[in-house]
């Protein structure tokens, strides 16, 4: 019997992705994390899980400022989701060594800013893939505004406000 090392490490690798989906979908509709403390703590698993290596500093509010922000599940999901691929973008592209997460909430708004020490991108020349524009689709349907920063070795920033 022959074993294609190659596709055996493509379905190993697929079977992961469909856990860590099934895993946020089970997330997204558990009621224990129904408030922004709940999002904020899987955003920063999230961040740690698909950085690996890179230098992360992770800043949020305090629990005691976001435990009775309620976020219904649907929204959850987008907020999870929309963090999950800007988190993406900077684990797969941008060759970087540091990067910083800050989220602020104030006035019904939720700030998301991170940015990366990478070898960034010409904004008006943005990659091809589906990446960026999944980013602008979640945002819009979140509510939001999006800001992408970026330039040929100089990192990105990538800021998200979104309503509460």
């Amino acid at each position: 019997m022959v074993i294609n090392l190659t596709k055996l490490a493509r379905v190993a690798e697929r079977a992961r992705e469909l856990r860590g989906t099934m895993g946020d979908i089970v997330w997204s509709v558990d009621p224990a994390g129904d408030s922004l403390t709940g999002v904020i703590r899987r955003w920063r698993q999230t961040a740690v899980s698909l950085l690996g290596g890179v230098s992360l500093a992770f800043t949020a509010p305090p629990e005691t400022s976001t435990d009775a922000v309620v976020i219904l599940p649907d929204r959850r999901r987008h907020l999870l989701l929309l963090f999950k691929e800007a988190i993406t973008n900077v684990a797969r592209h941008a060759q970087a060594t540091h990067v910083l997460v800050e989220v602020t909430c104030r006035a019904g708004q939720l700030h998301v800013r991170i940015r990366d020490d990478g070898c960034g991108f010409s904004v008006g020349q943005a990659p091809a893939g589906q990446g960026l524009r999944s980013l602008a689709h979640r945002t819009e349907e979140l509510r939001g505004t999006l800001k992408i920063d970026s330039a040929l070795d100089s990192g990105t920033t990538v800021e998200m406000h979104l309503p509460l």
